[in-house]
This record gives C-alpha cells, sequence and structure tokens, in this order.
C-alpha cells in the first residue's frame, strides 16, 4: 500500500513536471511566433520604404534633368531670336550682309535643331537607362527580402521541430516513468 501511495505520488509529480514543461513549450512557442510576426512586418516596412526612397530619388533626378534641357533649350532659342533682331536691324543698309546673315542664321538654326534632337536623343537614353536601373533595384531589393523571409520561416520551422522532439521526449519518459510505477 506504500509503494502504491509513493508511486501515485511520484505520478503525481511527474505529470505536473510534465504539464508545466508542456506550458513552458506552448509559451516559447508563442514567443517565437510572435517574434516572426514583428520581423515579418518589420522587413515589409523596410521594403516599402526602400522602394518609396529609390522612387523619389529617381523622380527628382528625372525632373532635375527635364529642367537642365528646357534651360538649355530656352537658352538656344533666346540665342536665335537675338540673331534674328541683329539681321533685322542691318537689312536697310546692308542687303548683302543681310543675305549672308540669313545664312548663317539657318545654320545656326540647323545646329540648334541638330543639339536639339541630340539633348532630346540624350535625355530619351537618360530615362531609359534610370527606369531600368530602377526596375533592376526593385527586383534586386525584393529577391534580397523574400530570401530574408525565408531564412526566418526555415529557424523558426527547425525550432519548432526541435521542441516538439522535447515534448516527445518528455512525454516518453513521462510513459516510462509509469511503466515502472
Amino acid at each position: 500500500l506504500n509503494l502504491r501511495n509513493e508511486s501515485k505520488s511520484i505520478l503525481e509529480k511527474e505529470r505536473a513536471a510534465a504539464k508545466e514543461n508542456t506550458d513552458l513549450i506552448e509559451d516559447e512557442y508563442n514567443k517565437l511566433s510572435c517574434e516572426k510576426n514583428k520581423q515579418m512586418e518589420l522587413l515589409r516596412e523596410e521594403t516599402s520604404a526602400s522602394l518609396h526612397q529609390t522612387k523619389v530619388m529617381h523622380e527628382k533626378h528625372l525632373s532635375s534633368i527635364s529642367q537642365e534641357h528646357k534651360k538649355e533649350i530656352t537658352q538656344l532659342k533666346d540665342n536665335f531670336q537675338k540673331k534674328e533682331e541683329e539681321l533685322l536691324s542691318l537689312r536697310n543698309d546692308f542687303t548683302t550682309v543681310l543675305e549672308e546673315e540669313r545664312a548663317a542664321a539657318k545654320e545656326s538654326m540647323d545646329m540648334i535643331e541638330n543639339e536639339y534632337n541630340k539633348l532630346a536623343c540624350e535625355k530619351k537614353k537618360q530615362m531609359e537607362l534610370l527606369r531600368e536601373e530602377t526596375s533592376t533595384s526593385l527586383q534586386q531589393a525584393k529577391i534580397m527580402h523574400e530570401q530574408q523571409l525565408s531564412n526566418i520561416c526555415h529557424e523558426h520551422k527547425g525550432k519548432m521541430k526541435e521542441l516538439k522532439n522535447n515534448c516527445k521526449k518528455k512525454e516518453e519518459e513521462l510513459l516510462n516513468l509509469r511503466n515502472e510505477s
């Protein structure tokens, strides 16, 4: 009878210890799950902020290039207009000079048009290059963050497997103790 009472007492203590271990394992799982969710949310926020900064930076750069080209075109147009005014003031007195100046003005206009075409072509190339760089940068950021998320999930799976194995061992120990008693 004493042996039976002692066995019951030991069994109850082991059950209480096993329940306490199960509660600890469940608490650890909940903490890990909460930490994983926080890390994933932080990664989403960082990705979003990074993409927004990249977009703003490239938009500013495109705007800057556009402003520079507008200034250059305006300056070229102003130069052309000044040439025309010079030609008009010389028209009455110097017909020959006027013809020469008209020829020069046409050449200047052709040069301006060629320069404008070059600038427009260069601007188009720069904008295309910026689009490609932006696309590549966004793709790289996406791949990097997906890899980080995958690594975090893999770590958590490993920890969960370890916790399940520990729980299974405790259950086996408890079963052995029961069998022994």
